[in-house]
């Protein structure tokens, strides 16, 4: 697939904004006159490193943005999704079905409005995540009893990103940690379930998700993530046929 999109409906980036700063409407970006505090966080500094020569650059911190919704978003997404099956059947064996799917990401960008241009492929970044997603499925069915396994698998990704293209460095990583925090490392979880019929107008199912439990990879930038923790959950239910 290779999609664009024009005329998106919604607000700027944060990076976007501070990067065209200069060529914003009045009152559009106000900054608040830090100037004293500075000075007196600059006195202290000297006081402990009398060569910093580091400062501020009379820039304030920010106090307020305007950033409305407009219409002149862009988004260029091109990858390739794929998607095989097959089976085999076993006779007295029963049957064993196979499938293999997923998507690969080749490029993703946004349209920068202070650049008037695209930006680098975003793909493979803290902005957008993995490019590589699969589910690779094994399941074998013979009478009432159907049970299968599915392996779920994403690729890692880089923590840099448009706004912090050398996050790590920034940030001041120990060297011992430096590879930790630099890539996010792949996720990968096994799946086990069981389903039995052989009671008249009755389904029972069994599923064990993430059977090894795996630990979530580490992701020094964002955190653990309570949204997908990626825990060892076993669940049971029944169905019954009126």
């Amino acid at each position: 697939y290779n999609i664009k999109r024009k005329d998106e409906i919604g607000t700027g980036s944060v990076t976007d904004i501070l990067k065209g700063e200069a060529s914003l409407p009045a009152g559009q970006l106000i900054r608040v006159d830090n100037t004293t505090a500075d000075n007196e966080f600059l006195a202290l500094v000297k006081k402990y490193a009398p060569n910093n020569t580091i400062n501020f650059g009379g820039i304030g911190k920010m106090g307020m943005v305007y950033n409305p919704y407009v219409n002149s978003g862009k988004t260029k997404l091109s990858g390739l999704d794929f998607d095989a099956a097959t089976r085999f059947d076993l006779k007295e064996w029963g049957v064993l079905r196979l499938r293999l799917e997923g998507n690969y990401t080749l490029n993703y960008q946004t349209f920068s409005e202070a650049d008037n241009a695209y930006t680098k492929d975003q793909s493979g970044t803290y902005d957008f995540g993995m490019k590589l997603r699969v589910k690779a499925r094994a399941a074998w069915k013979k009478g009432a009893w159907d049970n299968g396994m599915t392996l779920n698998y994403l690729n890692g990704y880089s923590t840099n990103s448009i706004g912090s293209p050398t996050y790590c460095v920034t940030n001041k990583v120990a060297d011992e940690n430096m590879a930790a925090c630099q890539r996010v490392k792949p996720r990968h979880t096994l799946d086990y379930n069981l389903t039995y019929t052989g009671i008249k107008n009755t389904r029972l199912s069994l599923y064990v998700n993430n059977i090894l439990d795996e630990d979530q990879p580490i992701n020094w930038r964002g955190g653990w993530d309570g949204a997908a923790p990626q825990l060892r959950t076993i669940g049971f239910s029944a169905a019954y046929t009126f």
